[in-house]
Parts: C-alpha cells; sequence; structure tokens
C-alpha cells in the first residue's frame, strides 16, 4: 500500500488521476482529490449527493442527481445546477447556473 485516505464512506466507483491528483467520489457524499504520489489531500468537496468521477486527461468530471461538476487541474471545482430532473434523465438537463464549493485540503 502506498497511502490510504478516508474517504468518508464506501467508494462510488473507481478513483481517476488528472494531472497527478487521485480523485474519487463516496456513497458519503464527499468528493476527495490526492496527490497520487504522496498520498496528500489536496481537495475535499462536500457535494450532498451520490457523485461518481471520469476524467478526460485534463479536466475532471463529475455528475450527480441535478449537477453538473468541472475540476481543471488543481484549479477550483464548478458546478453547475440543472433544470428539471438530473442530467440523462426525462425531463432534465438544461444548465441554470453556476457555483463553486470546493474547498482546499
Amino acid at each position: 500500500t502506498l497511502w490510504r485516505v478516508p474517504a468518508g464512506g464506501p467508494v462510488s466507483g473507481a478513483a481517476v488521476v488528472v494531472a497527478g491528483v487521485a480523485y474519487a467520489g463516496s456513497t458519503a457524499n464527499r468528493i476527495t482529490g490526492v496527490d497520487a504520489r504522496t498520498g496528500r489531500v489536496l481537495l475535499r468537496f462536500p457535494h450532498g449527493e451520490y457523485v461518481p468521477v471520469s476524467g478526460n486527461g485534463g479536466r475532471l468530471l463529475l455528475h450527480g442527481y441535478s449537477r453538473l461538476y468541472a475540476v481543471e487541474a488543481r484549479k477550483r471545482l464548478s458546478a453547475k445546477r440543472t433544470r428539471g430532473g438530473g442530467l440523462g434523465e426525462p425531463g432534465g438537463g438544461s444548465p441554470s447556473g453556476l457555483s463553486s464549493r470546493a474547498r482546499a485540503a
């Protein structure tokens, strides 16, 4: 084991590494970003809903029932709320607002 970091609950899905930071969502409604080399916690984000993570090499994408979250490598996290149902649900999916609630650990 290289390092261990409490996630607040079971991790939901696989962790994603973007720009050297490993991000994982937990069923305890939290996103944690950890330096993949050292294990140092860089970000804790209490998002309030189940959020699995995915990435495209330069950005981290997280989706919840009514929000789409995006993280640029080592920068703040932004969220867009959707109207209606959640993303991919009938009647849902148009962005309406932007907020940032992430805090550095």
